[in-house]
């Protein structure tokens, strides 16, 4: 089966792709990148067994940084549906951009099911 793959532009420079694996446990992998679908800084995963997952420390290259604190979590929606949600800052340039609870992910019960 292959991953429902979504991708979210993030900063001017960086965004991420979201994959879901369509397992029971919902297991999603995310990427963030920069430049856009270039060099992957941050890989990671949630899930229904493990919610949530925080860059220890910042990453990055001399354009983007992806800070310390990122937080990536899964959010079940009723139905069987879910999304993952992104919190915390990545710095572009010389601005910083602040994401509290922004979708990078989206899956309805209907799609979820689909995928099993």
């Amino acid at each position: 089966m292959s991953a429902n793959t979504q991708l979210t532009a993030l900063t001017p420079n960086s965004n991420c792709s979201a994959a879901g694996s369509g397992d029971a446990n919902n297991s999603t992998l995310v990427q963030f990148m920069a430049p856009p679908n270039g060099v992957a800084w941050f890989t990671t995963s949630v899930s229904s067994a493990v919610t949530t997952s925080t860059l220890g420390a910042d990453q990055g290259n001399g354009v983007v940084t992806f800070q310390a604190g990122l937080t990536v979590m899964y959010a079940p929606l009723s139905g069987g549906g879910y999304n993952v949600l992104l919190s915390g800052k990545i710095k572009d340039g010389s601005s910083i951009y602040t994401f509290t609870g922004q979708v990078i992910y989206m899956s309805t019960a209907v799609a979820a099911a689909a995928a099993k």
